[in-house]
């Protein structure tokens, strides 16, 4: 036995739903727990390399930066030390800079997709 089971669905709470746009960037994590051929879960590396990405599109001085590194790391964290074998996939929401954290494992797969941006990116949970 691998551990307790992974829910195969989520509720979105309310506070993601309507969630009011501000000047921090809220990053939106979907991602893919598989094994690859390699024998290994891709998805870390996809998350680092597109939050990398977003991270450099921003002024290295402020508030936004400073909010979306915090959010890297811990979202690195949580993929390395804290998702159970049975997940099949990942969801997260940061927002350092609105106390936003928000990360849950599923049993069943999602697509594996970065987003920074104004708002929480719900749809592949609906």
């Amino acid at each position: 036995m691998n551990g307790p089971p992974v829910p195969t669905e989520i509720d979105i709470p309310q506070h993601l739903a309507r969630w009011e746009r501000a000047n921090s960037p809220v990053v939106s994590v979907y991602a893919d727990w598989s094994i690859s051929g390699r024998g290994r879960h891709e998805a870390p590396t996809v998350v680092e390399h597109d939050l990398r990405g977003s991270l450099s599109k921003l002024p290295k001085r402020g508030a936004a930066y400073a909010s979306l590194a915090t959010d890297m790391a811990r979202v690195q964290m949580f993929l390395t030390e804290r998702v159970p074998p049975a997940a099949r996939s990942v969801v997260i929401f940061a927002c350092e800079a609105r106390g936003l954290w928000y990360a849950r494992t599923l049993g069943v797969s999602t697509s594996t997709a970065v987003h920074v941006g104004d708002y929480p990116q719900l749809l592949q949970l609906a």
